[in-house]
């Protein structure tokens, strides 16, 4: 956590004194033809640098947690997944049998809050996206990401995005969002860090379930589904 950070603030200062390097002149392209861009060009960088990168508050995970939680059918239980390179939260439910019971691992829950999604969704954002890191192997020889070879759990995992406010969310299965256009945007050298799994708001409004309270449903039904 403490290198990701490091590692971010040098790749601002590099900007700050390189203006002109071929990662800056990458950002500037895609900016340009990105129609949610109005800001100068080291703001608009600024922002998604931080965006995505920030490192999980404990805090900010148990926060989202008791609002998932909140009306949950009370034979499920989530958990803070300790193991940080997986899923953030773990999904048990109880199986119980008059004084005996049975509780079982049966799903995850993946957390992002956007920086850049204050309060309601901005207007001028025309995809939904999700980061390809999060829901595909990648494949560190060739540098690209395996369209066909999801992450371990991934296929019994729910990846939900918050505003910053934490008002207001969407939210989808990994095996659906695995289907979802495949963009790299030119936010780091690392190609590992710039996929994103993108869907057009048209098509996306079908798959992406939108609301607090909608995405809370859904993973009740996603849940319901492996029990």
């Amino acid at each position: 956590m403490i290198n990701s950070e490091v590692n971010k603030q040098l790749e601002i200062n590099f900007l700050d004194k390189n203006p002109e390097s071929d990662q800056y002149k990458g950002l500037e392209i895609y900016a340009k033809i990105d129609d949610s861009f109005e800001k100068p060009k080291e703001q608009y960088f600024r922002e998604l640098l931080i965006d995505r990168e920030n490192a999980f508050e404990i805090n900010l995970e148990l926060e989202i947690k008791r609002i998932l939680e909140f009306d949950m059918d009370y034979h499920n239980e989530l958990q803070k997944n300790d193991n940080k390179y997986n899923y953030d939260l773990k999904v048990f439910k109880y199986y119980i049998n008059g004084a005996d019971y049975d509780k079982k691992l049966i799903a995850f829950i993946e957390i992002e809050v956007s920086e850049n999604w204050k309060n309601d969704y901005p207007k001028n954002w025309k995809n939904d996206s999700f980061l390809a890191r999060k829901v595909l192997q990648y494949d560190y020889k060739s540098e690209e990401f395996m369209l066909t070879n999801l992450k371990e759990n991934a296929d019994d995992t729910v990846y939900i995005i918050f505003n910053k406010s934490l008002t207001d969310s969407v939210c989808c299965d990994m095996v659906t969002i695995s289907k979802f256009k495949l963009t790299y945007i030119p936010l780091t050298d690392n190609p590992y860090n710039n996929g994103f799994l993108r869907e057009s708001l048209l098509d996306c409004n079908k798959k992406v379930i939108r609301g607090i309270d909608n995405c809370r449903n859904y993973i009740e039904e996603f849940i319901k589904a492996r029990g």
